[in-house]
């Protein structure tokens, strides 16, 4: 049996999250392409909206055209492309960027009173209030390959990542808990959710062989898993552990602000760390 889908896919640059002031502008082209899917651009918004048509579903591992079937194909197909991509990420539904709730509250009014010849003389000054808003487009520019993407894509399709029972092996289980964490920090707006997200990836991967590693010991083989400078991973894991407790002291606060103020440093090279050892995991699962 042949048959075809497409289906919509929204993108938008994670370490630049749109917001109601922004449009997104993300141009993706496909490389090293073997005819398994397209990519169209359709618009641009506060995320780019792409549409993506399978022409050889059985390339991805999907045998069956039942729509919970192809549901489950779109969004690993979704999920392999977001493994492979460094800077944008794509989801399978449209994000709704929340406006900030920022209320300005002016001063009080000046009221003065004066005794004149003719009678009383009232003066009113206050603060005029005023309003300005600015609209940004941002662009991002990415090349996504096809092949790595559809290797990827059919080694999710069969791993059943939504499967998951009792009879799971504890490997497949972290590995697929990874993956979801995964597949939530691309589909956030939010920098410090992202962050959260990615941390879990990370950390779930370098315990996936069921070493409950915490504190220095997970530093250091985080570390070794993804080849970055401890102190990084040490940096990282004060502050998810900073989103997580009580402040019980000024350093606390410290450690919290300081890292949050780090975000756009920390989130690119946590997103590609990720993506890399999911795939390296993916190959041998």
């Amino acid at each position: 049996m042949s048959f075809t889908w497409s289906f919509k896919a929204f993108a938008h640059d994670p370490n630049n999250p749109p917001s109601m002031q922004s449009i997104c502008s993300v141009n993706l082209s496909l490389v090293n392409t073997i005819g398994v899917f397209q990519l169209f651009k359709e618009a641009d918004d506060q995320q780019t909206e792409y549409k993506i048509v399978v022409q050889d579903p059985k390339s991805l591992g999907t045998l069956s055209d039942e729509q919970a079937t192809i549901n489950r194909s779109s969004q690993d197909l979704v999920l392999a492309c977001n493994i492979v991509l460094q800077q944008v990420a794509l989801s399978v539904f449209r994000l709704e960027p929340t406006k900030p709730d920022i209320m300005i509250i002016p001063s009080p009014a000046k009221v003065v009173s004066r005794d004149t010849p003719t009678g009383k003389s009232i003066e009113i000054s206050g603060t005029i209030r005023a309003r300005a808003e600015v609209f940004v487009k941002t662009i991002a520019q990415e090349d996504l390959d096809e092949s790595r993407t559809v290797q990827l894509s059919n080694r999710l399709s069969k791993i059943q990542r939504f499967a998951l029972d009792k009879s799971s092996t504890v490997q497949r289980a972290n590995l697929i808990n990874a993956l979801h964490e995964y597949e939530a920090a691309m589909a956030s707006l939010d920098r410090l959710t992202i962050f959260k997200h990615l941390y879990n990836v990370l950390e779930l991967a370098t315990n996936i062989d069921d070493t409950d590693r915490d504190g220095p010991d997970l530093d250091k083989r985080m570390a070794a898993v993804i080849v970055t400078p401890q102190n990084k991973c040490e940096h990282w894991r004060d502050l998810y552990n900073r989103t997580k407790h009580i402040h019980r002291d000024s350093a606390d606060v410290e450690t919290f602000v300081s890292g949050t103020e780090r975000l756009t440093e920390y989130v690119p090279v946590m997103r590609q760390a990720s993506g890399k050892t999911l795939a390296n995991l993916l190959m041998y699962v």
